[in-house]
């Protein structure tokens, strides 16, 4: 739980910034905060959860824009300011591997959570779907959401069609 609050109070802090310094990438945000997270966070959590935090932040301000964008442009209210409010942490690849019946998330060098994959070994694409790479996995307060990316060569291959919509790349494993 600690995790969760302390992911969003990160966040929460870096969309403040984004907004001020309007900065669009998050390589600019991670820029100018690194030595916000060193003082901070650093003690705390490895480095890459300060890159996931800034991803999510740039997400945030970003939709934030395009939202506000519409509005302009349908000469509605402006939005309120972003503050995000939800407990989710969206995990960098560098921090996450799958070992034998567990996930192993690492916190900082010398913490790691573990959780157990029992329930979604009984999913029915499971053995197919967890010989690919593992993505960027998404913790919320009660699931934990593991997307799996599949190489070029077996991705679907549609037709000449107008448009074609699978999301098959990915698992929601609850």
């Amino acid at each position: 739980d600690r995790l969760l609050f302390d992911f969003r109070s990160m966040v929460r802090h870096l969309v403040r910034i984004a907004l001020d310094g309007k900065h669009r990438s998050a390589i600019s945000l991670r820029k100018e905060t690194k030595e916000w997270f060193a003082i901070s966070w650093r003690s705390r959590y490895a480095a890459h959860w300060h890159h996931s935090a800034c991803s999510t932040a740039t997400g945030i301000v970003r939709s934030y824009w395009r939202l506000q964008r519409q509005r302009a442009k349908a000469k509605l209210p402006p939005p309120s300011e972003p503050n995000p409010h939800r407990l989710m942490v969206r995990i960098d690849q560098e921090l996450v591997r799958i070992k034998e019946e567990e996930l192993v998330v690492t916190v900082r060098p010398t913490t790691s959570l573990r959780f157990a994959l029992a329930d979604a070994k009984k999913h029915r694409r499971w053995a197919e779907w967890s010989t690919f790479a593992l993505g960027e996995v998404t913790l919320l307060s009660r699931h934990l959401i593991l997307p799996f990316q599949v190489p070029e060569r077996l991705a679907v291959q549609a037709a000449t069609s107008v448009g074609v919509d699978l999301n098959l790349d990915h698992a929601k494993v609850c």
